[in-house]
């Protein structure tokens, strides 16, 4: 079931990255700290909703550890995207 993880990794990774971005263009006064705080938790609260909604569907089924790999995914392309961020920045 790695790949399993791994698929879930990079799926809510690419959320929280496209969640950071859209804040971002938003929220111009917030940091970029506060944003990808922001793109993280509401990628895992997303996670979170996922998994319950699994729950009622039936052939399927919820696990933690799918909400743990969808943090893990959006914690390492927040602090990616806030990296890429302020390279960015500091060629404007």
């Amino acid at each position: 079931m790695i790949g399993d993880k791994l698929l879930h990794a990079l799926v809510f990774g690419g959320l929280a990255v496209l969640i950071c971005r859209a804040t971002r263009l938003q929220k111009p006064a917030w940091s970029r700290q506060a944003v990808v705080v922001f793109g993280v938790l509401a990628t895992v609260a997303y996670g979170c909703f996922d998994e319950g909604h699994q729950s009622l569907v039936s052939e399927r089924r919820a696990e933690l550890a799918d909400v743990a790999a969808d943090g893990i995914g959006a914690l390492l392309a927040g602090w990616g995207w806030n990296k890429a961020a302020k390279a960015w920045d500091g060629l404007q």
